[in-house]
């Protein structure tokens, strides 16, 4: 259940004391606008973000366990993926809200958040330029990627040990691999704006079943984000995309609504904003924020 603007201010300022002890600075906690209320840039299904007094960092309040875990992971790396969005510390309150904890985090902030690439890029009219191209074929490969991510995390949830059906379906990868090496296979036309890439992928998957069927989906999701790594549009995005699955850490729900723009010392990267749904494939997301 969303934990909305109400609660999420309630919460802010119930723990304040516990908030303010783990800020990375003073200028990052959340801010309040003349009337004293926070400066809530919006909320989604889990949690809501708000505005700091720290240039380029936001801070939110979440419920969802799964983002606690992703967030504390990527904070534990000595190089987080460019392709992400940067975080600075995640940790949780000691309260329970609707049965679930409650964590807080402070991340990069991102910009143009489902209007990267742009919508003019995208358009009809830019589809026979070079740039409209580039930013269709984008769309086409985050859509295969997405709807094959899906169908690994719905195997893996579906079944009684997800650890021995991922372990078996290593005995098909290079089969996988030998299966699904070209675009052609799975994909009917990247440079649609629909959602005939995911249907694609599905009738591709729904050949196989089980372990078989998952090494192939984990295979179109590799192939992609390393197509996309590998083009001029979404090279970051595609890179840690390929490079936490191959830590054992699939982001399931990537798709073109959670992709924005991050500020860098002056260069503006392409980034994902909000990596939900993360498939743990190898135990790098057993870890649990500090209770503050």
């Amino acid at each position: 259940m969303a934990i909305g603007r109400t609660w999420a201010s309630k919460f802010a300022n119930k723990f304040w004391a516990n908030i303010s002890s783990a800020s990375p600075t003073a200028e990052a906690m959340p801010k309040k606008n003349d009337s004293g209320q926070f400066n809530i840039y919006g909320c989604g299904h889990y949690g809501c973000v708000f505005a700091t007094g720290y240039s380029n960092v936001v801070f939110k309040i979440t419920t969802d366990d799964n983002e606690a875990r992703l967030s504390k992971y990527l904070s534990s790396l000595k190089n987080q993926p460019e392709g992400i969005v940067r975080y600075l510390g995640v940790y949780e309150l000691p309260i329970v809200y609707m049965k679930r904890k409650v964590y807080v985090l402070w991340r990069e902030e991102a910009f143009s958040v489902g209007n990267t690439p742009s919508y003019d890029l995208l358009s009809d009219s830019s589809s026979r330029t070079y740039d409209g191209r580039v930013a269709r074929m984008f769309y086409g490969r985050m859509n295969s990627f997405q709807a094959a991510a899906g169908e690994v995390r719905r195997i893996l949830r579906s079944v009684k040990d997800s650890a021995k059906t991922l372990s078996y379906s290593h005995r098909y990868d290079r089969w996988a691999r030998e299966n699904y090496a070209a675009d052609e296979y799975a994909t009917n036309d990247l440079y649609a704006l629909d959602k005939e890439n995911n249907s694609r992928v599905q009738l591709a998957l729904a050949l196989y079943k089980g372990p078989q069927r998952l090494a192939l989906a984990l295979q179109i999701c590799r192939f992609q984000s390393e197509m996309i790594a590998n083009e001029p549009l979404g090279t970051y995005v595609g890179q840690a995309m390929f490079d936490l699955l191959e830590e054992g850490v699939l982001l399931a729900d990537v798709h073109m609504g959670n992709i924005g723009e991050a500020r860098r010392d002056g260069d503006v990267y392409m980034v994902i904003t909000d990596p939900g749904h993360a498939v743990d494939l190898g135990g790098k997301l057993n870890v649990m924020p500090q209770v503050i």
